[in-house]
């Protein structure tokens, strides 16, 4: 029998064999070895469990990193457009000076004299944006009021009233006296002669405001395809 083995092992068959044999015993040594055993390759259900369950949590935290970028790019781009609706002066101008020249132009366009236009007046909102203001104030009718009022909202860029306050004008002539407002009321309300002598007119005082920046331009938002995807 070792006589036949030791002449096989001689002919071409029996050193293929041999040396699959000595591959496949050395591949066993290297696997026990290695890779803590056939365990490596074979696992238990606790281990497939275990596997699922990082599986899940490496999901869920790729989820949350994924919401996390897009509200990160919803905040660019909002802050983006601000920066496009806001007053820059190397685009409009200087604000102490072309804010006020603006807000004459719209009052003139209607034919509106202005009893006073203050200063500009600006504050830090932070290290890029800051606030202007100016107070305007005018006695005049109500229709030339409004006019006056849908002229300003048409300046680029938007401005906003931060604070109105209209009240009747006081001011003479009055029925009964310049000081006597409760003659005013009774002609109005007796529909005398001197009624038509009461004012119809207003006093309007108000605040402009607008939003300037002056700091570094934000990153461009991330462009994407029709699908959502990055480009």
């Amino acid at each position: 029998m070792k006589n036949k083995l030791t002449a096989f092992l001689k002919t071409p068959k029996g050193k293929l064999a041999a040396a699959v044999g000595a591959l496949v015993l050395v591949w066993i040594v290297m696997l026990i070895s290695y890779a803590d055993g056939l365990d490596a390759l074979f696992p238990d259900a606790g281990r497939i469990a275990e596997a699922r369950r990082e599986l899940l949590r490496r999901k869920k935290a790729y989820e949350a990193a994924l919401e996390d970028r897009k509200k990160a790019e919803k905040l660019l781009e909002d802050y983006n457009r601000v920066i496009a609706q806001s007053w820059r002066e190397e685009t409009h101008g200087m604000v102490d000076t072309e804010f006020r020249r603006r807000v004459s132009e719209a009052a003139r366009s209607v034919e509106l004299t202005l009893d006073s236009l203050g200063a500009v007046k600006t504050s830090r909102i932070n290290a890029d944006f800051y606030s202007a203001e100016l107070d305007v104030s005018v006695r005049t009718g109500y229709a030339e009021l409004i006019k006056f009022i849908r002229e300003v909202e048409k300046i680029e860029p938007k401005v906003s009233w931060r604070r109105i306050d209209i009240r009747p004008d006081r001011r003479p002539p009055f029925a009964g006296g310049p000081n006597n407002q409760g003659g005013s009321i009774a002609a109005r309300v007796l529909g005398g002669d001197s009624a038509s002598k009461v004012s119809t007119r207003v006093g309007f005082n108000g605040t402009l405001r607008l939003i300037g920046f002056d700091g570094k331009a934000a990153p461009a938002p991330v462009r994407k395809d029709a699908k959502g995807e990055r480009k």
